[in-house]
């Protein structure tokens, strides 16, 4: 039998909300604090980029505020989700998971500050005696479709094949009597930055492939051109 614990994860929650001022420019000013300690501010992230920033003309552009906290905090190593973590959803907030410890902070956007409530979450890790073992793609499916084929002795989960779902941020992997699954390995494709000039947020794509991405973008309207028009 494999023996549990129960780990605390401890989550500040940091509201991401439109500027209160009246007239703009809007954002210019937003600094967030962790304990205390200052670990934003929108003018520092500018300079740092050779860019000089006096704020946006529209309050909607709060989404590249929570997109360039978001980036700050992880890079100086800080775990940070946007509105979910695991089956929590939390609608506009930014979530530092702080682990075991408990914390405080606030976020001032133009002379207006909000402070960051608390929240816990427990996770239960079950600790099992481990064999070797090989990695074995798994078969991530839609929600929708798991019981069918866990139903369907030819489609349902195998050592060789476990079927696997994600919900939310959680990979679910499903097994049956014949095995267990003692690590997952996960691989994907990172969202890119926002690209924002006034921000100092450039293209992450390598100046080397500008030029041919622009060339292969031309080719294809004018594929698409000729197409429509038969010439």
């Amino acid at each position: 039998m494999p023996s549990s614990a129960n780990l605390t994860r401890n989550l500040l929650l940091i509201p991401i909300q439109q500027s209160q001022l009246a007239v703009g420019p809007w954002y210019s000013s937003v600094q967030v604090y962790i304990n205390t300690g200052l670990v934003f501010d929108m003018q520092q992230y500018t300079q740092r980029r050779g860019a000089t920033f006096s704020g946006f003309s529209s309050r909607d552009e709060v989404f590249f505020v929570s997109s360039c906290i978001a980036r700050e905090l992880a890079d100086q190593g800080w775990k940070v989700y946007w509105e979910r973590y695991a089956e929590r959803y939390y609608p506009k907030t930014l979530i530092v998971d702080l682990g075991p410890i408990t914390g405080t902070g606030s976020i001032t956007t133009d002379g207006t500050t909000t402070q960051a409530s608390a929240d816990t979450y427990y996770v239960k890790v079950l600790d099992y005696y481990k064999q070797a073992t090989e990695d074995q793609s798994n078969r991530l499916t839609a929600s929708h479709i798991i019981q069918n084929l866990r139903e369907v002795a030819f489609y349902r989960t195998q050592p060789e094949s476990p079927i696997s779902e994600l919900a939310g941020q959680v990979l679910y992997t499903y097994t049956n009597k014949s095995f267990i699954v003692t690590s997952s390995r996960l691989s994907y494709v990172r969202k890119p930055q926002r690209i924002s000039l006034s921000l100092g947020q450039d293209c992450e794509i390598a100046p080397e492939y500008h030029q041919l991405i622009c060339d292969l973008t031309s080719e294809y309207f004018k594929a698409m051109i000729a197409d429509r028009t038969g010439k």
